[in-house]
């Protein structure tokens, strides 16, 4: 009777985490650069010691242009570094703004790194090229930072976004070319989700 209950609570459970991903998936469907969430389906798995109840699709969105010279999408892999509260984060979500100083931001106002650090835009018509690199008239004034992970799977999702390094570390092989004035789509597909819901 008891291990007949103990299966009951695991497969609600489990039932309850896949709906909770479901949800954040349809929510976040016109979210730029929102990766899927994946529950895990066995509730077994799921009830091993650190085994993680979802994992996160980073297959990448299809690119939409915007118009906006602000909107940058990473044509390939990597993602953005952002700096919050001390500690650094990543993106592939690229609707930036300047805040009132003049600093390039996420919608959520982490500031975003380039090479040497925060980065002053010149103005919000500033050209960014491919590599990432910032110009003002002529003369180069910054470069966005893109990193790539060699294992994404590392990555844990703080919110929306937004994930945090974990055990991954950057890799130092080449990541994808910037495209200005566009931005990645969510790789979030709901009729797929509404047939799983």
């Amino acid at each position: 009777m008891i291990e007949s209950l103990k299966a009951a609570a695991a497969s609600l459970s489990a039932d309850m985490t896949r709906m909770t991903s479901i949800s954040q998936n349809l929510v976040n469907g016109t979210t730029a650069g929102y990766k899927r969430e994946m529950p895990v389906a066995s509730a077994f798995v799921q009830h091993l010691a650190d085994a993680p109840t979802a994992l996160t699709d980073h297959r990448l969105g299809s690119l939409r242009p915007t118009g906006n010279p602000l909107d940058l999408a990473i044509d390939g892999e990597g993602f953005f570094e952002l700096q919050a509260e001390g500690r650094s984060v990543y993106t592939r979500r690229g609707d930036f703004r300047l805040d009132a100083s003049g600093r390039l931001v996420a919608q959520t106002g982490e500031l975003v790194q380039g090479l040497g650090g925060a980065i002053r835009m010149p103005s919000a018509d500033a050209r960014i090229d491919r590599d990432g690199r910032v110009f003002e008239g002529d003369k180069q004034v910054a470069q966005i930072k893109v990193v790539r992970f060699a294992d994404t799977r590392q990555l844990q999702r703080l919110n929306g976004s937004v994930f945090e390094a974990g055990g991954a570390a950057p890799s130092a092989e080449p990541a994808g070319r910037l495209r200005q004035g566009h931005l990645e789509a969510s790789n979030v597909n709901n009729a797929t989700e509404m047939v799983t819901l």
